[in-house]
């Protein structure tokens, strides 16, 4: 069985909207004050989205690497049968 992407729109709504909230942390001068922080540059926001998406990189590598051991040993099974 394989799940899409966007198949629980409830998590990426969540996920969108706390990504907004950061931004907005970091973006709008009552939440800087509030939360003591300062603009990012473009260069740490995308060092951040980059460092952010490894765990999301190494479970859809090691799903791909699951699913091809699926496929030779299947493919083994059926070479043996005949």
């Amino acid at each position: 069985m394989q799940v899409g992407l966007f198949s629980n729109m409830r998590l990426v709504v969540i996920v969108a909207v706390s990504f907004a909230l950061q931004l907005a942390i970091h973006y709008w001068p009552v939440l800087e004050t509030l939360f003591g922080t300062e603009p990012i540059s473009f260069r740490q926001c995308v060092a951040w989205v980059v460092l952010g998406s490894v765990p999301l990189i190494a479970l859809e590598v090691s799903k791909v690497m699951h699913h091809a051991q699926l496929a030779h040993l299947h493919t083994n099974e059926g070479r043996s049968l005949s």
